[in-house]
């Protein structure tokens, strides 16, 4: 039995750079978008490839197998980009890349929390230590690498440190003082 499913998909084309599409043209192909069959359209421009973009639903009366409604969802959906490219006057150099969501899949993506990132003083209150101990725990070889360096220092991600912090075999306490040996 067909049944309509709808896919999200995202298509990046080639372009000459950030900028090569005239806002006005950008800002008309949402509408074209729609009029052609695309369902809650946003259109972009100048990603990695440096083209037009968009990123939209297609509904698919999908019989058969899975693989087969992936192949008619991206050949749907580049039909409706570059039909609605043309109504819009915008130029691209062909699709550079094409990311195909199902429904389900979306739902579940957009329900998940976002990542949260934490500097060193966040570091230091989640594991319950001071700066300075971050500083000298960052040393371990098991701590999480930071994602980025900033000017005003480290970033990490949360769940990365919530890995961390789960399996740190930590010693409360200072460690004992080492006894001198007697002469």
């Amino acid at each position: 039995m067909d049944e309509e499913h709808l896919y999200n998909v995202s298509i990046e084309t080639w372009g000459e750079g950030v900028g090569s599409v005239d806002d006005g043209a950008l800002s008309a192909l949402v509408p074209v978008l729609r009029d052609v069959g695309a369902v809650g359209p946003v259109a972009s421009a100048g990603g990695v490839a440096g083209g037009p973009g968009a990123t939209f639903s297609v509904r698919i009366w999908a019989a058969g197998s899975e693989s087969d409604a992936l192949v008619r969802v991206a050949s749907t959906a580049i039909e409706i980009f570059d039909a609605a490219c043309q109504k819009a006057g915008i130029t691209h150099k062909g699709v550079a890349r094409l990311d195909i969501l199902t429904e389900p899949y979306l739902e579940r993506d957009l329900e998940r929390e976002p990542e949260e990132y934490a500097g060193v003083s966040e570091v230091a209150e989640l594991m319950g230590v001071s700066r300075q101990r971050v500083s000298e725990i960052r040393a371990r070889d098991d701590f999480p690498e930071p994602v980025a360096e900033l000017a005003a220092g480290p970033v990490w991600a949360v769940s990365s440190l919530r890995t961390f912090v789960a399996n740190w075999p930590r010693k409360p306490g200072r460690p004992a003082r080492q006894k001198k040996a007697a002469v």
